[in-house]
């Protein structure tokens, strides 16, 4: 019986091939926040947490799909605390929610006993190059609620396409005082960690350029994974201020693969992030001259507000 199309016949596939429900999987990562992990002020680069975050919330994903699973999206970080240098890490990476092809993952940062961040990742299973049904499961506790009621929201806004933004033409945007543009060189496999963590580099430098002082990371507000880079390419990094609340900036980051010989170029992820100043310095009001800037200052308030309506 061919089920394409047809969700109720799906989830009964499901039911029969994995059972009716799993418990969640919890998976823990013990690390240390090394010098070389850590920036000029001895605190934990935010890129080198997305990148403990991309081996550790994979791995529960995985357990539970008993399959290869790639990441969809990274929906939220949300830093509690500075992570300071020479402070033992624990992650714990938790499946809070299913739909019947994804899989999302709550995770849970302590440093040294303390809680430091709190994120939310969503991964589909793959095989032979395909997204597959993943095994359920169905909150029993009351503790298991809350993350599955989270999972379900983000779920229905990512069917919703809200994660994505419509790309700007960056060509206009290239005078204004907070746009950097990066190039990585990419000569193997790239890890999705390792794009995180160059993503968060140029959204962090934007946002300190923007306010012209030391800055500090409050969240990610969502980071959508939009097409696999392949090898032998360069990904273009291009980031910019979007966005001024109260004591806080939002920036939008863009990636983009190129190919050299064809010059064919790929979109690969798209994210938004927010940032405050350490020192408490006064935000340079942010004008959107563009339609491409008030498009995406109007994306951020829009994705600002949902995960308020989370809480």
């Amino acid at each position: 019986m061919s089920v394409r199309g047809n969700p109720s016949g799906l989830r009964a596939w499901v039911e029969r091939a994995f059972g009716n429900e799993r418990r969640p999987i919890t998976v823990r990562l013990d690390e240390w926040a090394t010098p070389d992990a850590s920036d000029d002020l001895g605190l934990l680069r935010v890129g080198k947490l997305l990148e403990w975050m991309d081996v550790l919330g994979p791995l529960a994903a995985s357990r539970h799909c008993q399959s290869s699973v790639t990441t969809a999206a990274v929906d939220r970080l949300t830093m509690r605390q500075p992570i300071r240098m020479g402070q033992h890490v624990r992650l714990l990476a938790t499946v809070g929610y299913t739909s019947l092809r994804s899989v999302g993952v709550a995770l849970a940062i302590d440093a040294e006993g303390t809680p430091a961040a709190t994120g939310w990742m969503t991964f589909v299973a793959i095989r032979d190059g395909r997204v597959q049904p993943v095994p359920q499961i169905r909150p029993r506790r009351v503790a298991e609620r809350t993350p599955f009621r989270e999972g379900r929201l983000r779920h229905e806004q990512h069917r919703r396409n809200d994660a994505r933004p419509a790309i700007p033409a960056w060509d206009e945007l290239t005078s204004r005082t907070s746009f950097v543009h990066k190039i990585e060189p990419v000569r193997g496999t790239l890890s999705s960690g390792t794009l995180m963590r160059w993503i968060e580099a140029a959204a962090h430098l934007s946002a300190r350029v923007h306010v012209g002082a030391s800055v500090g990371f409050e969240k990610l507000l969502g980071l959508a994974f939009l097409e696999p880079v392949r090898p032998h390419v360069f990904v273009h990094i291009r980031s910019l201020a979007v966005r001024v609340e109260k004591r806080a900036v939002d920036v939008f980051v863009h990636a983009q693969s190129e190919d050299p010989a064809s010059r064919a170029r790929c979109d690969a992820a798209c994210a938004f992030a927010r940032y405050s100043p350490l020192g408490g310095e006064a935000i340079p009001l942010l004008e959107c001259t563009t339609d491409a800037e008030q498009i995406l200052r109007e994306h951020a308030v829009s994705r600002a507000a949902f995960e308020r309506s989370l809480r």
